[in-house]
């Protein structure tokens, strides 16, 4: 019996190149903050954590020997990209016959049946790409406690990932000074998160993120209230900060104090967890988006002998198909290992802003 074939648009090159060019809807962390991509050629990396280095160098003598000093000192983790491997059975009946809400096609004469599979298949890796970006902004967000973890009984996976973000960068304010006290004054809070950035790391915030209930409580806030003019944006942003990012359920509440105020409520479903909200209610999240704080979104490489064959494969995302004869089905995979990195985590100052 001769092996089927598949159609040239369902070539792994070219499934390949089709998931990296779809873009999911809940992008705003891995693009915003971790807008540096990099894919390794490797599983396995070494990722550095870079503290501040405030030492300063002695004096000598004149003509005395020169002073021998240490390098820059860090703490290094070896890590590997989380692995997530999705697959999707296509079956005769809907994909050749049926489309979406079970409406049966009909060709007229002359009409193109692949054409109209390759759409249902469209759709559907749409999808697939759709619940892999939601995993990395997932990801993304747990990253602003300075902690990645997950685990799933029903998987059997588990993993943990702290990238040393001191406890001095973790505050929990009380009394008068939560946001939703009348006394409050959150103008105080950027200040204590630009001195402490600036004494540690040399670098400044730039960007407040905050939860539903922070973004309530600032947006009350009598003090916020009477400065407010959200219709100014950073200096020399350079792009419309009010729309960019509404579509991926952010809002841009305006800038204030030099920084850039965000609310990020969205939630997404969380295997055997349920909904989860990306950022902490409560919380708001101080980061810095500049070079220097070195965020890092990484793909490692993928693992898959097809791939192989060609070389070893740098990509964030992967996909092939192949064909089962009994039952008949065609199968899609996609592949991605990602991991976002703070190689200074204290680059991010998070807030309890309200009890």
């Amino acid at each position: 019996m001769p092996v089927p074939q598949l159609i040239p648009e369902l070539e792994w090159r070219v499934l390949t190149e089709l998931v990296n060019e779809i873009k999911g809807p809940q992008t705003f962390l891995q693009n915003y903050l971790f807008s540096n991509h990099r894919t390794l050629p490797t599983r396995f990396f070494e990722i550095p954590t870079i503290r501040g280095n405030r030492a300063m160098a002695g004096f000598t003598a004149p003509d005395a020997e020169a002073l021998m000093i240490e390098g820059l000192g860090t703490e290094s983790k070896l890590i590997g990209g989380i692995s997530q491997r999705l697959k999707k059975a296509f079956t005769p009946t809907p994909l050749l016959f049926n489309r979406q809400l079970d409406h049966v096609v009909q060709l007229t004469d002359g009409g193109d049946q692949r054409s109209m599979v390759m759409q249902h298949i469209a759709r559907d890796t749409q999808r697939m790409v759709d619940m892999s970006v939601n995993s990395i902004e997932y990801l993304a967000s747990q990253s602003l406690t300075g902690v990645i973890s997950y685990t799933s009984e029903e998987d059997g996976v588990a993993f943990l990932l702290d990238f040393g973000k001191s406890a001095e960068n973790t505050v929990v304010l009380t009394g008068t000074a939560l946001w939703t006290d009348a006394l409050s004054n959150p103008g105080s809070d950027v200040l204590d998160a630009k001195r402490r950035q600036s004494d540690v790391l040399g670098l400044a915030p730039t960007d407040v993120i905050m939860g539903q209930e922070a973004a309530d409580a600032w947006l009350a806030n009598a003090k916020i209230q009477a400065q407010m003019d959200n219709r100014r944006l950073a200096s020399g942003s350079g792009q419309d900060l009010t729309t960019q990012f509404n579509d991926q359920g952010v809002i841009f509440l305006g800038n204030m104090f030099g920084v850039n105020w965000w609310e990020y409520s969205r939630s997404i479903v969380v295997p055997g967890v349920g909904l989860v909200p990306l950022v902490a209610p409560k919380m708001a999240h101080f980061v810095t988006r500049s070079p220097a704080a070195e965020q890092v979104l990484y793909f490692t490489a993928i693992s898959d002998m097809e791939a192989f064959m060609g070389g070893v494969l740098q990509a964030e995302r992967f996909s092939k198909s192949w064909f089962e004869h009994d039952p008949s089905a065609l199968i899609q995979l996609t592949e991605t290992h990602p991991l976002p990195v703070l190689r200074r985590p204290d680059s991010i100052y998070s807030v309890q802003v309200v009890a």
